[in-house]
C-alpha cells in the first residue's frame, strides 16, 4: 500500500462513527486508525484518557509502558506483531522504542461499562482472528460505497468482543442473561439468511449485501461459526422447513415458496438428502 492509499484507509475508517453493541455495553469510537510507522510517528508519550482504547501490533515491534494502579506504579512490556493492549479509561500508557517496519491498528471507544473488573493492564497476544477482521476493516474502508459503513461497525463490535475474551474473559463468565450480546460480522450473515430466506437466497447475494468478497465472508463464519455461508443458508433453511412442517397446514408447495425452493420436488429432494426421510413422513412423525 502507498501512503495515498494508506491515507485514503486510514482517514476513512477514522470517519466513520463506530456504533455497536458489545458486552461492555454500547461503545461508541472517538477515532479508528491504521497507524504506519513509515508515514507517520507512532511514539506516544505517557498519557491517558477517559476513553477505552485499542491498540492492536500487525507489524514490527516497540515497547508498552503502562499504569498497572496502586501496586505497582507502572510496568513495560515489550510489544509485537500479533500482539495487543486494551487500555481501560483513565490508565497511564506509553509506546516508545518503535521499530521503522511497525504497523498498528488502534481504537478509541466510549462504552457503557467503565471497565472496573478489567483488573491488570498488560501486553496479551491477539488472535488470526482478530488479525483477519482488522484486515477486513482496512479493505472495506477503501470502497466508496456509504453501505460499508454498517459492515465496518459489526466488524468492530467483533473485534472488541475478541478481545475482551482474551483480556478479561470474567465479562463473559458473568454476564447477566438478559445482557446484549455482541453485533458481529457472523450475527449480520445469518440475519441477512433469515430476512431472505424466501428468495432463494445465495452466498453471493449475502457477502454482495456486506460489500466482502465471499472468500473473505466464508473464511469468517467458519471461523465463527464452523459452516461456509452456502453451508449456513442450507442449516437456517432446514430450520425454517422444519419449523413449517411442525406447526400450520401449509401445503408443500406454500413450504417450498416461503423456504425458497423452485418447486416442491426441489424441497422433498434437498429435505431427504440432509435428513434421510421426506418431509411428508417428517411432518406426520413430529405430529404424532
Amino acid at each position: 500500500m502507498d501512503r495515498a492509499e494508506y491515507h485514503r484507509s486510514s482517514s476513512r475508517l477514522n470517519r466513520i462513527l463506530i456504533e455497536t453493541d458489545t458486552v461492555l455495553g454500547h461503545i461508541k469510537s472517538a477515532w479508528c486508525r491504521i497507524v504506519r510507522a513509515e508515514f507517520e510517528p507512532m511514539e506516544v508519550p505517557r498519557h491517558r484518557h477517559s476513553l477505552f482504547e485499542l491498540h492492536f501490533f500487525l507489524t514490527g515491534s516497540g515497547t508498552a509502558t503502562v499504569n498497572c494502579g496502586t501496586a505497582v506504579s507502572n510496568e513495560t512490556y515489550p510489544i509485537g506483531s500479533g500482539e495487543f493492549l486494551l487500555v481501560p479509561p483513565m490508565e497511564d500508557h506509553a509506546f516508545l522504542g518503535i521499530a521503522p517496519s511497525s504497523t498498528k491498528f488502534v481504537m478509541a471507544f466510549s462504552a457503557e461499562n467503565d471497565g472496573a473488573c478489567f483488573g491488570r493492564c498488560r501486553v496479551l497476544s491477539g488472535t488470526r482472528q482478530m488479525e483477519t477482521i482488522i484486515e477486513m476493516m482496512q479493505t472495506t474502508a477503501q470502497k466508496n460505497d456509504p453501505g460499508a459503513d454498517y459492515t465496518i461497525c459489526a466488524l468492530a463490535g467483533a473485534l472488541i468482543t475478541d478481545a475482551l475474551r482474551i483480556a478479561c474473559p470474567g465479562l463473559f463468565s458473568a454476564r447477566p442473561q438478559k445482557f446484549i450480546q455482541a453485533e458481529n460480522l457472523a450475527d449480520c450473515v445469518e440475519q441477512i439468511i433469515r430476512d431472505n430466506i424466501d428468495r432463494g437466497i445465495t452466498a453471493e447475494f449475502v457477502s454482495n449485501q456486506l460489500f466482502l468478497s465471499l472468500k473473505q465472508l466464508n473464511r469468517l463464519t467458519l471461523e465463527r461459526r464452523g459452516a461456509s455461508v452456502s453451508q449456513l443458508i442450507s442449516k437456517i433453511r432446514l430450520e425454517k422447513v422444519k419449523q413449517l412442517l411442525a406447526g400450520g397446514n401449509d401445503t408443500m408447495a406454500e413450504i417450498a415458496e416461503k423456504t425458497g425452493f423452485s418447486s416442491e420436488y426441489s424441497l422433498s429432494r434437498f429435505f431427504v438428502r440432509s435428513q434421510g426421510i421426506s418431509p411428508g413422513r417428517y411432518r406426520r412423525e413430529i405430529r404424532k
